[in-house]
């Protein structure tokens, strides 16, 4: 399906009505992954299918369902951009009870995560570690991992989502979550930190949205160290996906473009030359 603005002049994933183009990332002698690559990830948690299908294979499953969708998108951007897979790995966990910390998180293991750490570095994989912080504070969330994040193939992401301290109700409620600027900036921070003392490439912190009120401020602190991207979560029609491409992940406050697809509910599902060909292509695809 083609979505309704698309141009006589050709595929343009840039709506008039919501977003003028997308952001760009601070100059930085760090380099950035995304500068010539595209990163194809799957989305997940160890064992849990329903969340992902990360966790509907097993590790030595995971490289040849991966390698498919890489050479199919290798062959799109042709031969000035390489394409990277990685593996999105929910390691926080909202959920409805408050559990011993109070926090409304099930945190999984630091053994699993490093696991899925340690395969991605022999398998030449990106690892994007996931947070679901609930009622939790967002920099004790994040030093939780910052041996793995120390690694130049490990980077961050936040769900704001289930982040729902801000209402008085647990995750999974009648409320959508939030995370403010400073919180963002907060993660920005400790990543910078980490750069700049191990002198690593640029660390990308990945934050998902389908509405505004996931993000309420829309002004964040530009961080060379870094690379904001905000990625169009949610499922729907193609038409819908891209519209929310366009409004979230294609305005200022992504530095790089970023769309997560869901095998089971998007309707259909967008496909890999339907997004290659849009004029600001996403550099980072997750898949759920």
């Amino acid at each position: 399906m083609i979505p309704s603005f698309v141009t006589a002049e050709g595929w343009t994933d840039v709506n008039p009505r919501l977003s003028t183009g997308p952001g760009f990332p601070e100059e930085s002698k760090y380099l950035s992954v995304f500068e010539h690559s595209t990163v194809i990830g799957f989305y997940g948690t160890h064992e849990i299918c329903q969340m992902g299908i990360l966790g509907c294979l097993s590790l030595d499953e995971i490289s040849e369902v991966l390698d498919d969708y890489l050479q199919q998108y290798d062959e799109l951007n042709g031969p000035d951009r390489s394409v990277i897979g990685a593996l999105h790995y929910i390691a926080d966990i909202a959920q409805s009870e408050p559990g011993d910390l109070g926090d409304y998180v099930q945190h999984v293991e630091l053994e699993n995560v490093l696991e899925y750490a340690n395969f991605c570095e022999r398998e030449g994989l990106l690892l994007f570690i996931d947070l679901q912080v609930g009622w939790g504070d967002v920099s004790e969330h994040i030093n939780r991992f910052l041996p793995l994040l120390s690694r130049p193939h490990v980077h961050l992401a936040l769900d704001p989502e289930w982040a729902t301290e801000y209402s008085g109700v647990p995750p999974g409620g009648d409320y959508i979550g939030r995370l403010t600027a400073a919180e963002i900036d907060i993660a920005q921070g400790i990543l910078s930190d980490l750069v700049i003392a191990l002198d690593l490439p640029r660390k990308a912190l990945v934050v998902h949205q389908f509405l505004s009120i996931m993000l309420p401020d829309e002004v964040f602190a530009d961080v060379p160290e870094v690379d904001l991207i905000i990625d169009a979560d949610g499922w729907g029609t193609p038409a819908a996906k891209l519209a929310d491409f366009s409004q979230f992940s294609l305005g200022p406050s992504s530095e790089w473009p970023a769309i997560k697809l869901f095998f089971d509910w998007d309707d259909p599902i967008l496909e890999p030359i339907e997004l290659m060909r849009l004029s600001f292509p996403p550099v980072y695809v997750i898949y759920q």
